[in-house]
């Protein structure tokens, strides 16, 4: 149901009629005569529409803007064309559209002399098979233009679009949409050479046409993608994604109250709770898990588990795409700064849709149901509701257990729960709009390498004190746990690469066949490694487990399925289990993996050879990042002296009274007068706020050692008192230069954002010293 506020219907119908731009455009009926048909807008032009009637009849588009307007359709009947390959058409059509609509400011004066009633542009592919299965061939031939075939009629130009046009889409640059562009208008030439004879559209006229609205570069309509490149973007097996819907969520939030007093938790009187913690907890575990539950009790979950697992690969791919097409976007459509905006709003209805399914899944794993009903698609949608908010308000329960939030919970006037929202507000959303523009940025610089073609024969080498490590701790190596992730993913694309279901010994006799010299021990422990399997109820762990790891706000869990991608239920029947996955969540697990390992997160034995391995990587990680802004800096036009790692303690040139540590890359600056004294830290971006209070830690120091600041405080003091003596060690003076000290981090953090305690110096990032320079450190130097 659609809820307006009173007063404010006058202006959404207007905004409706505005963006949907309902009217009627002229077209010529099958026998030539002129009539009307009533068409909305395509969202995200201004003029292209597509025929209300045509809808699921025809694959159709109107372009307006010229003195009549240019019907644009697939020539064939799309229902003869297999499901799985009509998006090639589709995206053809809109590609087509799309350039028509781009070149009507200097085309218009052109083709308005070449047509006197509605025009109508068919397309099809020479080769259909050619399109619908491109295969992976990257040469470019010559004198591609004269490939195309055109046939012209009294008010009808079909263009037949061959099949060597592919290597051109293939890639970064927009070459290919070019010489289509230049074929459409050589086709238009010709309608006019036959019908009206206007003698529009030289060969210089096109050409003028083609540089000033289809410029070599990032305008871009058409993505061919060979997707073992980036499996994540593969979309055979997918449905549609689907978000977490907010009436769901608005249902659940009217029922805790009255679902409170019913057990208990508070009486109807209460007007404020002063240990919201405590309410948290009880919310969650005598409320929401037990509801969800009952919700669970009466379904399948074998048909639930699979419908769940292609939602998640579904947007796990709509999470992909998003960040693939931000380049693309910003070139044909919308601003950065739009799309900065754009990319949070999906990526946050991404995220918090696909925790919630992965959650959900994770749950019916350690506690499936044996219910027989079928879920309809209004149970499916309450269950991820309920299970986002389990997550939303376990989150805003760790903010008050770490002191974030205030304590205190409310009871409204209008039967809802009141609580502090100033974390959102104040840290999480402006630090997800900044994140967003770190996407866009990096997105951007690593476009081409969506098109890179990639070696996947080997495991790129990797040492064999890491694979020894490995094997103690899990009984198998690194190598093998990502070729056995490999596996998974071509195992699901022969079988189905929405959900793959299938017995563990059939699972296991393929994976013999496939890895080399495969053991049943090390089957078995790959099986271990990434399966999450069904306990007595959810809270009883697995040995080495804690109750963290089944909290589905927290982030780095040994139970989740980022890093167990596959369901195993035991069949007593067949004495075999049987195993669910999805090949996109099994290729997350191996990078989730790769991740964990090298940022210090991978849980292992305290002591072993993996902990003591994983120590020895950070020390490189934060030394490799300190040669990085020492290169880049030093790399930076402008007078001044770059140095890094320079010690201050009794023993060296800048010598103080004890120990203050290295200045990671001391910049001396003579066009700013400063002296800059950057820490440079590889962080890792809290994903939630048990991480954010570790951040904090990091930041701020705790009781038993001090913190970033404390430390870079204490040479930034000693620099400033010992000016004369560092000008002595470069034969600089710089006695009246300022001294600006700066904890400079690989990418944005929350923390920034969180006004705990005031920051005595700035945190800048990588990112925003590679878009500013160094200028950005001067607003550091007036604090």
């Amino acid at each position: 149901m659609l809820f307006i506020e009173p007063g404010y219907s006058a202006d959404f119908i207007k905004d409706v009629v505005i963006n949907e731009d309902i009217h009627s455009i002229k077209i010529l009926n099958r026998k030539g005569g002129l009539g009307v048909i009533p068409c909305l807008k395509v969202r995200g032009s201004s003029n292209i529409y597509y025929p209300i009637a045509y809808i699921r009849e025809k694959l159709t588009h109107v372009v307006e803007g010229y003195s009549q307007p240019i019907w644009v359709e697939f020539s064939g009947d799309i229902f003869e064309i297999d499901q799985q390959f009509r998006g090639v058409y589709v995206e053809m059509l809109e590609a087509i559209s799309y350039w028509i609509w781009q070149i009507t400011d200097t085309a218009k004066e052109y083709v308005d002399k070449i047509t006197s009633a509605p025009l109508t542009i068919k397309f099809d592919f020479a080769d259909r098979s050619k399109f619908e299965n491109i295969q992976p061939n990257f040469g470019r031939e010559p004198g591609l233009l004269e490939k195309f075939e055109y046939e012209v009629g009294s008010n009808e130009l079909l263009v037949k679009i061959p099949e060597q046009l592919t290597p051109y889409l293939y890639g970064s640059d927009n070459e290919g949409e070019q010489v289509l562009v230049k074929a459409i208008l050589t086709g238009l030439r010709l309608f006019d050479a036959q019908n009206l004879k206007s003698g529009n559209l030289s060969d210089e006229q096109i050409d003028e046409i083609i540089l000033t609205h289809v410029p070599l570069g990032l305008k871009k309509k058409i993505f061919i993608l060979f997707t073992e490149n980036e499996i994540r973007l593969d979309p055979r097996g997918l449905d549609d994604h689907r978000y977490i819907q907010k009436h769901n969520v608005e249902y659940i939030l009217d029922e805790i109250v009255p679902r409170a007093i019913t057990s208990g938790i508070f009486s109807s009187g209460t007007k404020e709770i002063e240990d919201g913690y405590s309410f948290i907890r009880n919310l969650v575990s005598k409320i929401f898990l037990p509801w969800l539950d009952s919700l669970l009790e009466d379904l399948n979950c074998e048909n639930l588990l699979g419908r769940l697992f292609r939602l998640n690969e579904a947007l796990i791919r709509k999470r992909m795409e998003a960040i693939l097409t931000t380049p693309t976007r910003i070139a044909c459509f919308v601003s950065q700064e739009q799309q900065i905006e754009d990319l949070n709003e999906t990526l946050k209805n991404v995220d918090q849709t696909s925790l919630s399914v992965r959650c959900l899944i994770e749950h019916i794993a350690a506690s499936p149901s044996e219910g027989k009903k079928i879920a309809s698609k209004s149970e499916q949608d309450q269950l991820l509701a309920l299970m986002e908010q389990i997550i939303a308000w376990g989150m805003l329960g760790d903010q008050m257990n770490f002191g974030l939030a205030e304590s205190k919970i409310t009871v409204l006037e209008s039967a809802r729960i009141g609580t502090d929202h100033s974390i959102g507000d104040d840290v999480f959303s402006p630090f997800s709009l900044a994140k967003a523009k770190e996407n866009v940025t990096d997105a951007i610089s690593d476009f081409e390498e969506n098109f890179a073609e990639r070696d996947f024969s080997g495991s790129g080498g990797i040492p064999e004190i890491t694979e020894k490590a490995f094997a103690e701790e899990f009984g198998v190596t690194l190598t093998r746990i990502l070729e056995f992730s490999h596996f998974l993913v071509w195992l699901a694309f022969e079988m189905d690469p929405g959900c793959t279901v299938i017995y563990q010994l059939d699972m296991k006799e393929q994976a013999q066949r496939v890895l080399e010299n495969l053991s049943d021990k090390e089957f078995n422990a790959l099986m271990s490694y990434y399966s999450l399997d069904q306990r007595d109820n959810l809270m009883k762990l697995p040995a080495g487990y804690f109750p963290y790891d089944v909290f589905p706000w927290r982030y780095n869990r040994g139970l989740a399925l980022i890093r167990k991608p596959i369901v195993r239920r035991y069949d007593e029947e067949r004495k075999d289990y049987l195993c669910y996955y999805g090949p996109r969540q099994a290729k997350i697990a191996a990078t989730q993996t790769l991740y964990l390992f090298y940022s210090g997160k991978l849980r292992c034995t305290e002591g072993g050879s993996l902990s003591k391995l994983i120590g020895d990587q950070l020390n490189k990680k934060g030394a490799a990042f300190t040669q990085t802004i020492y290169d880049y800096v030093d790399s930076l036009p402008g007078d001044r002296i770059v140095d890094k790692e320079v010690p201050i303690n009794q023993n060296k040139f800048l010598k103080a009274d004890k120990d203050l540590g290295d200045i990671d890359v001391l910049v001396i600056d003579h066009g700013l007068k400063m002296v800059i004294l950057l820490e440079c830290k590889k962080t890792e971006v809290a994903k939630n706020v048990k991480q954010l209070v570790e951040e904090v830690n990091n930041l701020f120091g705790s009781d038993s050692e001090k913190g970033w600041i404390d430390k870079h405080e204490g040479r930034f003091d000693w620099i400033k008192d010992n000016l004369k003596l560092l000008g002595k060690k470069y034969g600089v003076d710089i006695s009246n230069y300022s001294v600006v000290p700066v904890i400079l981090t690989s990418e944005e953090l929350p923390t920034k954002y969180l006004k705990l305690k005031e920051l005595p110096f700035e945190m800048v990032s990588f990112y925003l010293l590679k878009e500013v320079g160094l200028e950005c450190m001067t607003k550091a130097g007036e604090k």
